[in-house]
């Protein structure tokens, strides 16, 4: 590993650290710098590690930064504005994805299966809570979350189990985590570590992707 990458690397784990702490110890100056600075330095080091980057993450990443900085507030445009960001962002992350493949497989109808069996555990374990509203935004987000696995998945088998796929399997799930904690925070009841969750969960998320992708030379 040469210099920039390593020093970037660091950069990335003191970020992770910042953020974290600062959910952990409820300080709003850490949340706030670390939030904002995640996907920024997490976008950089996917460009500086990948053979090829892929413009289709690149914008993930990009919708990704723009939700977590309107989720800073706490007013339900907020959340509606995040939900929109975060949906873009797995738009993004399929599309970059799907597009990589030619040809239907099989496994397609696994995927699809996924993308079903996701989007029940949201509506059971979030969306379900969520006020009248919110629930048919939650259910179209719910779709657009499961496709980022469902890709991942269809890629792995595709690929003839290449690991890198699962890695990003493994992300897509901590993801789902992620979102239907984030959303019984909002919408349920609020824990007094239950941001942390979130944000550990999220960064698990994004970083296991961003590593998929990366083995592969860019997607």
């Amino acid at each position: 590993m040469d210099m920039t990458k390593t020093v970037l690397t660091v950069i990335y784990s003191i970020t992770i650290i910042l953020t974290l702490v600062g959910y952990l110890k409820h300080r709003s100056a850490m949340r706030i710098m670390g939030k904002t600075l995640l996907m920024p330095v997490l976008a950089v080091i996917y460009a500086a590690f990948s053979e090829h980057p892929n413009v289709f993450i690149l914008a993930a990443l990009f919708f990704g930064w723009a939700g977590d900085v309107i989720l800073l507030g706490d007013r339900d445009i907020n959340s509606i504005g995040g939900i929109i960001f975060f949906a873009m962002g797995h738009i993004s992350y399929s599309l970059g994805m799907i597009l990589s493949v030619r040809e239907w497989l099989p496994a397609g109808y696994l995927s699809i299966l996924y993308m079903l069996l996701t989007v029940f555990i949201a509506w059971k374990t979030a969306v379900s809570h969520c006020s009248g509203r919110f629930r048919p935004l939650g259910i179209i987000y719910s779709v657009f979350l499961s496709s980022t696995g469902a890709a991942s998945l269809y890629l792995f088998f595709a690929s003839g189990f290449a690991l890198p796929y699962l890695i990003c399997l493994i992300g897509s799930v901590f993801f789902v985590v992620s979102d239907c904690i984030l959303s019984r925070e909002i919408f349920l009841k609020r824990t007094d570590h239950g941001g942390f969750a979130v944000m550990l969960t999220y960064i698990i998320a994004q970083s296991y992707l961003i590593a998929g992708f990366i083995l592969r030379g860019g997607i």
